[in-house]
């Protein structure tokens, strides 16, 4: 009797543990169910950040600018809200306001009604004024979900093959030089951007696939002109590397940069035509194709350049894809080739140096856009400090070359007299140049005229270089006497003791 009711009894037990855990798990099961449910329920929110957010100017005059605001939602569903902008100037003021409200079931990219400016402040290299687009997404009841404040400048930039670059109608003639990565990891962008404004540059070339936001942001506001550059030889990727994440990384690029006023060029690589590694074994041409669709996607207001080498290696074909083809400097003769049969082309001569600078104004045609210096090394002192921001002789020269305001620096041997007092010496023969954007110099020593020199502009090698040969310098007061191209005269005196 008693071992039937134990094994009832055990049976008893076991059955209700089992009961148990399975109402716990079922009960578990629902739960997720129902946060799986709600999560699914809830729409997406758009998020606000930079590299979401696209702001361009399509229609820009003196009198009045069109600007449009994007906020990029690709694989988001939107609940019930609003979007609004409110466009302030520099002052604080609020110029213009958009919003736009949507409902519950859109999707994709959110855009507002254009945005009219009236009497715009043009962002320019000489006056590089900044507007702030405010952004707030609000819900149906006015509350603030989400803010950013973007700021972005208004200007306009056509390139052509007849003028080569226009910025709010004026041409400009772009004057770079293409910057390292130690040296911009080395100084204050701020200091750099000031010495190369002086020297004459209006534009740099960032290093490739490398973007510092404190150097887009100090071009933004000193009015410097950016040129981006995605990759160098794409060879430094390698096949697997470049077919894995050319899109990743031309999506992400753009995005970062392209609200920056400053920037006003893609470049995408160079030679793709001697780059073995990179598919398709067309000499560049499907890549560079595929490139510039999908960064025409997220930017469609800049052109898109890509370096080539000479045109003995380019497939014809190339030179159909980018909207300006960058060629090495050293080969103008070839650029020159290229547009006797191909009229449409737009060019930009890199990989330049200070010998190529000069005899550039001699080659330049009327589909150039510019010229960009190989690098910034031998352009200031040799301690390669950057302190004081003291520039080498061929800074000197360049600054010549690049300036439009009166220039000159006289040099003796190898004494540069940049002071108004220098100890030179006694009865001392050397050669004295002066380096000088002017059409002739007049050199005087205590009153005594020691010659007159005539710039050879159509020289090359002496262009803004005059020389007087072995004189006699003693101590008292050499004075040079600039007669400028506008009839300016231009003194510049030094005391030697």
């Amino acid at each position: 009797m008693s071992f039937p009711y134990f094994h009832i009894y055990n049976l008893s037990a076991y059955s209700f543990s089992t009961i148990r855990k399975g109402v716990v798990s079922v009960i578990w099961r629902y739960f997720l169910t129902f946060i799986i449910l709600l999560i699914l329920c809830v729409p997406a929110v758009a998020r606000l950040n930079s590299e979401n957010i696209r702001i361009y100017t399509p229609e820009v005059t003196v009198d009045k600018a069109t600007v449009i605001v994007e906020v990029e939602t690709p694989h988001h569903e939107l609940s019930h809200g609003c979007l609004k902008c409110k466009i302030v100037e520099s002052t604080g003021t609020v110029v213009a306001e958009s919003v736009y409200c949507y409902d519950e079931g859109n999707f994709g990219d959110l855009k507002l009604p254009s945005i009219e400016i009236n009497m715009p402040l043009l962002w320019s290299l000489e006056a590089p004024t900044l507007y702030t687009a405010r952004l707030e997404l609000c819900s149906t009841s006015g509350k603030i979900e989400q803010s950013v404040e973007i700021p972005f400048g208004i200007r306009e930039v056509e390139f052509s093959n007849v003028f080569g670059m226009k910025m709010n109608t004026h041409k400009v003639p772009l004057r770079g030089v293409e910057l390292e990565r130690n040296f911009m990891t080395a100084v204050t962008p701020a200091e750099a951007i000031a010495a190369l404004k002086n020297l004459g540059c209006n534009a740099v070339m960032l290093p490739a696939d490398m973007v510092l936001e404190r150097w887009l942001d100090a071009c933004d506001r000193q009015g410097m002109m950016v040129i981006g550059r995605l990759y160098d030889t794409w060879d430094d990727k390698g096949t697997d590397r470049w077919s894995a994440a050319w899109q990743r990384d031309v999506a992400a690029w753009t995005k970062e940069v392209r609200n920056h006023p400053s920037v006003i060029m893609w470049h995408l690589g160079d030679a793709p035509e001697v780059t073995c590694s990179v598919p398709f074994d067309d000499g560049g041409v499907t890549p560079v194709r595929l490139m510039g669709v999908l960064l025409r996607r997220y930017d469609m207001g800049r052109p898109v350049s890509v370096g080539v080498n000479c045109a003995d290696t380019v497939a014809p074909a190339l030179l159909l894809e980018p909207d300006v083809v960058a060629n090495r400097a050293d080969y103008a003769g070839a650029t020159h080739t290229w547009r006797a049969t191909r009229p449409w082309l737009i060019t930009l001569h890199t990989d330049a140096s200070v010998s190529d600078v000069a005899g550039y104004p001699l080659t330049e045609a009327q589909g150039d856009v510019g010229i960009l210096l190989s690098g910034i090394d031998g352009l200031f002192d040799e301690t390669g400090s950057w302190d004081g921001w003291k520039l080498s002789r061929d800074g000197k020269w360049l600054s010549t070359l690049w300036n439009t305001d009166p220039v000159l620096y006289i040099l003796a041997g190898e004494c540069e007299l940049d002071e108004p007092e220098v100890n030179f010496g006694t009865n001392v023969r050397t050669d004295v140049e002066i380096l000088s954007n002017a059409e002739r110099i007049d050199l005087t020593l205590d009153g005594r005229l020691l010659g007159t020199r005539v710039n050879h502009t159509d020289d090359p090698a002496r262009i803004n270089r005059m020389v007087w040969e072995q004189i006699r310098l003693t101590r008292g007061t050499l004075e040079a006497v600039a007669h400028m191209p506008d009839g300016r005269l231009v003194h510049h005196t030094v005391i030697l003791k």
